[in-house]
């Protein structure tokens, strides 16, 4: 009996798949407090209408933007754990390979090879995702493009009837909904004014296929109202851009810095993709230019823009790739026939790829712990908890989210990764006390804290530490906790407090503490 045909694309992304499950993906600080969020939904039958996390907050808790991928996140990780979680990220991200892949499959007009080599070479910057909602907008976004791509070559508006349960899902999933509608706002006026001066020899959208794009677009657009805020959320995108102070703080929000390989990979890509459309056979037009150079000019802005402008890359580089001028007026592109011996092959791969997943697999789990361990700040947490150390905590921004999934609903923390509910001038003050400038002083005597817990090179715990205020009763290789001296912290600080090792500590040293 012949085996089923199984393409060598197929296999790829297979490994792909496998190759995202076995390495650990990136513990986002956020991470934590989304899975605690989702948890706090689901538990009270309802959305918040305020903050519950943290003291120092706004009343009102602001935009719930992820409400509902923070609940999926939850629900996952509470049947999983890590590993569960770990297979869900590599899943999503083989699902926006593999639509990359089709859609440049269907440009390249059935050349497999070439639509591989620009699926991976693009998908390679979108592999590297944190397990949190942005996640949820790479995967729409991929099928946006897709739907769009299937319009303007293949005038296949079949499937256009997607966009508004597309939307109405990416509204309530993640604020980078925004995005989906930049990019179909986009194309659609590119489309139209190519229509209104087009010339005999350019190809354009029929008048029919503009008009249904135009309607389902606008009806995409009004299914983002249907939220927890309604029309009042089409306001949260610019908030979030004008009114925030991480455009300068957080490290995603910063330009990328290309002394960094993963960077610098990015950059040549971009030249490739240039290079390309300057030597490509056919002329790009209006659409084809604008729609790729957008998203490439937020990610030079913004790091956290690299995968969406790797998708956005990948079909017209794909374009710029193909042999001949034209393209197929039907929707089916040719496949070459794979031969038996080829197909054998390709099995065989698959079968190697998932032998050695079934055997490295059990280590699998246990790397995703530690990696987990190493970016948190755990054994402080415990020495908290084992004391039952409360009062009001000053924290660091990327411990917050952790500090939250672990200490809800004891206790409250000073800040964590929802920057929009606190406000630019709570956020610069707080920068202002963490790094220790001339003001930091007052700024930090009005919070009232009572302690706190810091990574060692903090320049606030050193200030802290070089005056007569708190005493440190926890330390390990990473993190500290300070005790104010206050009588109900008493009996701590005789029993653990001391100076500030010149050297970290031994490694079996926390673990004294009974």
């Amino acid at each position: 009996m012949p085996l089923p045909r199984l393409p060598l694309a197929a296999v790829v992304l297979a490994f792909l798949f496998l190759l995202r499950l076995a390495l650990p993906f990136n513990f986002d600080p956020d991470f934590w407090w989304h899975l605690r969020t989702g948890e706090a939904f689901l538990n009270a039958g309802t959305l918040h209408a305020h903050d519950v996390f943290s003291y120092a907050s706004k009343p009102e808790l602001g935009v719930l933007a992820e409400w509902l991928s923070q609940i999926v996140l939850w629900l996952i990780y509470r049947t999983g754990g890590l590993p569960l979680t770990n297979l869900f990220v590599a899943a999503v991200v083989t699902l926006y390979c593999a639509l990359t892949y089709r859609s440049c499959h269907k440009l390249l007009q059935g050349d497999e090879g070439k639509a591989i080599l620009v699926t991976l070479a693009c998908a390679l910057i979108a592999c590297f995702v944190a397990p949190r909602p942005q996640l949820f907008s790479f995967l729409l976004f991929a099928g946006l493009l897709g739907l769009l791509i299937d319009c303007k070559y293949f005038q296949d508006t079949r499937r256009l009837w997607l966009l508004p349960p597309m939307f109405l899902l990416w509204a309530n999933l993640h604020g980078g909904y925004f995005i989906g509608l930049v990019m179909l706002g986009l194309f659609l006026a590119s489309e139209w004014l190519r229509y209104c001066l087009r010339n005999d020899g350019d190809a354009v959208l029929s008048l029919a296929a503009l008009r249904r794009l135009t309607f389902w677009a606008g009806a995409a657009l009004l299914a983002t109202a249907l939220n927890p805020h309604h029309f009042a959320y089409w306001l949260y995108p610019f908030e979030m851009l004008f009114a925030s102070s991480g455009m300068n703080t957080i490290a995603e929000w910063l330009s990328p810095d290309f002394h960094n390989p993963f960077n610098l990979y990015f950059l040549l890509l971009v030249f490739g993709f240039f290079l390309a459309l300057l030597h490509a056979r056919r002329r790009f037009d209006l659409t084809e230019i604008l729609l790729p150079s957008l998203f490439i000019a937020t990610a030079f802005v913004s790091q956290r823009n690299l995968p969406l402008a790797a998708l956005a890359m990948a079909p017209f580089l794909a374009l710029a790739l193909q042999q001949r001028s034209y393209l197929p007026d039907e929707g089916h592109a040719a496949t070459r026939q794979l031969g038996h011996k080829e197909n054998g092959l390709n099995w065989l791969l698959l079968l190697a790829a998932l032998a050695g997943l079934g055997f490295s697999y059990p280590g699998i789990s246990t790397t995703l712990e530690k990696a987990a361990a190493a970016t948190v700040p755990a054994k402080a947490v415990d020495f908290i908890e084992q004391h039952g150390i409360q009062g009001r905590m000053f924290n660091s921004y990327n411990h917050g989210g952790y500090l939250v999934y672990r200490l809800y609903p004891q206790r409250q923390v000073y800040v964590y990764g929802r920057e929009d509910v606190y406000g630019k001038a709570f956020m610069r003050d707080y920068w202002a006390m963490y790094r220790g400038r001339a003001n930091w002083r007052p700024l930090f005597e009005q919070q009232r804290i009572d302690y706190a817990i810091l990574e060692n090179d903090t320049p606030l715990r050193q200030l802290l530490l070089a005056g007569q205020d708190f005493r440190l009763v926890y330390e390990n290789e990473h993190d500290s906790v300070l005790l104010r001296d206050l009588p109900q912290y008493r009996e701590l600080i005789a029993r653990y407090g001391r100076a500030p090792s010149e050297q970290p500590p031994r490694k079996a040293q926390p673990e004294a503490h009974p």
